[in-house]
């Protein structure tokens, strides 16, 4: 198994805490009554995101500030917009589901597996105490972390290095939180999982649509249901398959914590199929777009690629 680039740590570590109340950059407040405000009225809450913390944290933080000069005129278009070396930063939307199915506490600690811009950090930095963001594009870890400082935001962490392999150092966690998609769930990230902590992380086939999944860890194994189909772009890095089983269980992947990952799915349709052995490339990314139409497989269908053809 061979490791994306090495450990080097770029922190951005100042002070203890953070909460909504902290003055932030001119910036954030300028765009607090103007084009983010509305972008949340009409891209988040009017499609059924209702957490009034989420809400108000997307307000404060100017998205605008977190894309590229050339495509910054699109900053609060419902789509995901590149940020270089390959990356996006995820539609407002995705942002604002994937942070509630999160249900961040003020008093916890958070680790997000792909930085990218650091709009997604800059967000969960307004819910929880501290924020651990790591990033295996050297490129776009500096650019993050000036970014993140330039906002005022210090209660956020940035490491350059394979996400695959979580931040030890820091760990355990109450929330994980992985921005790109591949075929399982690390088994390092359930590991740095605090008991009873929440993960969220697209699994399915890195080329096709996934299935955006929540996680709860209970007896050292991770419980995680399926939310909604994704596309996102593949994680990058390098880790191996664990084997995957189909049982006659519930509805619900388990992953273990110990050894090598198990995936254990309920089927709903007899010729349920899973993906064994070989290996998958993973890492870091960000979302494309989420797609509209539900689909009728489950979890394991989707490592498999079996709901490509429904993304169009």
């Amino acid at each position: 198994m061979t490791r994306g680039p090495g450990p080097a740590v770029v922190a951005v570590t100042v002070f203890a805490a953070v909460t909504m109340a902290w003055p932030l950059a001119d910036a954030r407040s300028a765009s607090i009554d103007s084009l983010d405000a509305r972008m949340v009225a009409e891209q988040v809450e009017a499609r059924g995101i209702d957490d009034a913390r989420v809400l108000e944290a997307l307000r404060r933080v100017p998205r605008a500030a977190f894309v590229p000069p050339e495509v910054r005129w699109r900053a609060h278009d419902d789509e995901s917009l590149p940020i270089g070396h390959g990356q996006t930063i995820s539609q407002p939307y995705v942002v604002a589901l994937m942070t509630s199915l999160l249900d961040v506490g003020a008093g916890q600690k958070v680790l997000e597996i792909g930085t990218g811009s650091g709009y997604q950090a800059a967000v969960l930095s307004l819910l929880a105490q501290q924020i651990y963001t790591v990033e295996i594009v050297p490129e776009l870890a500096a650019a993050a972390r000036l970014r993140l400082t330039r906002q005022g935001l210090r209660n956020i962490h940035v490491k350059q290095g394979d996400g695959n392999f979580g931040w030890k150092d820091y760990g355990p966690y109450d929330r994980i939180i992985v921005t790109a998609a591949a075929a399982k769930i690390p088994e390092d990230l359930v590991q740095q999982l605090v008991e009873g902590g929440v993960l969220i992380m697209p699994v399915g086939d890195p080329e096709a649509v996934q299935m955006l999944v929540r996680g709860v860890k209970r007896g050292g194994k991770l419980y995680a249901h399926p939310v909604r189909r994704l596309r996102f772009v593949p994680m990058t890095g390098a880790v191996e398959d664990g084997p995957m089983s189909r049982e006659p269980t519930s509805r619900s992947l388990v992953i273990s914590a110990v050894g090598r990952p198990a995936w254990t799915v309920g089927a709903t349709r007899s010729d349920t199929r899973a993906r064994r052995g070989g290996r998958t490339r993973a890492g870091h990314g960000r979302v494309l777009r989420d797609a509209d139409r539900p689909c009728e497989s489950d979890a394991v269908a989707h490592a498999a690629g079996r709901c490509a053809r429904e993304a169009g």
